[in-house]
């Protein structure tokens, strides 16, 4: 057979127009002794329709002849408009249940799913025994340039253009389909400084971030799926920022906190800011503070943090070294405690601490250098300095 040589569609269905007294619906019962020689689905035409009335049997109804074949061509024009078979409860006990390989919908407009059994009578839903759905939604391309709302036939991709102004995205409700999950590639497709923002319906949520909002950067892409309950997953993103020449860049990345974790830009800062430390050099004057730096980060995973603090003086050789001067080198985790290393004896001194700290604690590091009495005029000159660095560890 070839795809030309399709039959001609049905239009119209077999007697449209014929009136009341020239055509009928057909009954599924028996006829037999209710309507003489009157047809049924059970008995199609009954058996005196094919004895001659001589003999008395019955002549067929033309009405019969017209209501069945309506029916048969009212489903053969339904069929060849490619309309749907939606789910029909009263149907599915009447045969026993649907067939292997049946797909029905759930409504008009609703999902789609297919039997995988025979013999089926389980409701068909998402997760439903003997039921898979069938990728219905997420097809669609939708462009938008202004706040509004998501339905569920939006599900696939969405352009988003927020050159004009900011933009507020309200989503279906995650449930709203019967449980079938809803696919959604969110792209932005400027560079401007407005926003875009993501709102979940009532009681959904963004995951894993778990807020009910998410921003959409200037070019880049965000895709969610919906679990068909109450939650929205990231399940991928891009950031188009290379393609117009700019570095590329990660947007929304949760802070790290565990080995094998991205780490945010803060984080890094944090535990770098001291590498090289501060120092200070400078004529002596009277008694005073020195040295006085805090550093303070978030542990962007579990490892040490080593910290050195150190004091020198300067400027002659035979006067006698200044007085009480207390050198410190202090680490303080919120929750891992304390540890320092101080001396207050024979300088030049290097004071060194080190702390074990867990991955997201904050962690101070304090390091100072005090001379609290006036030192000989012949020592001129002083250097103090500090530093710390992080080591992450498994």
């Amino acid at each position: 057979m070839q795809a030309s040589s399709v039959p001609g569609k049905f239009s119209i269905p077999w007697g449209n127009s014929a009136g009341t007294g020239y055509i009928r619906p057909i009954p599924v019962a028996s006829q037999i002794g209710v309507s003489n020689g009157a047809a049924s689905l059970t008995d199609g035409f009954p058996p005196n329709a094919f004895v001659a009335v001589a003999a008395g049997g019955a002549p067929p109804w033309g009405q019969d002849f017209n209501g069945i074949l309506r029916q048969i061509t009212q489903w053969n024009q339904w069929q060849q408009a490619g309309a749907p078979i939606v789910y029909d409860a009263a149907f599915q006990t009447s045969i026993g249940g649907y067939p292997m390989g049946a797909v029905v919908q759930i409504g008009a407009g609703g999902p789609a799913f297919m039997s995988t059994v025979d013999n089926n009578a389980a409701v068909p839903a998402s997760g439903a025994a003997g039921w898979m759905p069938l990728p219905t939604f997420g097809g669609n391309v939708t462009t938008v340039s202004g706040t509004g709302a998501l339905t569920a036939q939006s599900a696939g991709l969405v352009l988003v253009n927020a050159s004009s102004g900011n933009i507020n995205i309200t989503m279906p409700a995650v449930s709203g389909v019967n449980g079938l999950p809803l696919p959604f590639c969110f792209v932005r497709t400027d560079n401007s400084a407005n926003s875009v923002t993501l709102i979940a319906a009532s009681g959904d949520t963004f995951w894993p971030i778990q807020a009910s909002s998410f921003s959409v950067s200037p070019l880049t892409s965000y895709q969610v799926k919906g679990d068909g309950s109450h939650a929205w997953w990231s399940v991928g993103g891009t950031n188009f920022a290379a393609i117009n020449g700019s570095a590329s860049q990660a947007f929304n990345v949760a802070p790290g906190t565990q080995p094998q974790n991205a780490v945010q830009l803060s984080q890094l800062k944090g535990a770098t800011n001291g590498i090289g430390g501060s120092a200070t050099y400078g004529g002596m004057g009277g008694p005073g503070v020195f040295l006085s730096k805090t550093y303070t980060f978030l542990a962007p995973s579990n490892g040490w943090v080593c910290a050195t603090a150190y004091v020198n003086f300067g400027g002659a050789s035979s006067p006698a070294q200044p007085g009480s001067v207390t050198n410190l080198a202090m680490i303080t985790g919120s929750a891992s405690g304390t540890s320092q290393s101080s001396d207050a004896t024979q300088w030049p001194m290097t004071n060194t601490s080190a702390l074990k700290v867990v991955a997201g604690e904050t962690v101070t590091i304090s390091t100072s250098a005090t001379c609290a009495t006036s030192p000989s005029s012949g020592w001129n000159s002083i250097g103090a300095g500090s530093s710390y660095l992080f080591v992450p560890t498994n």
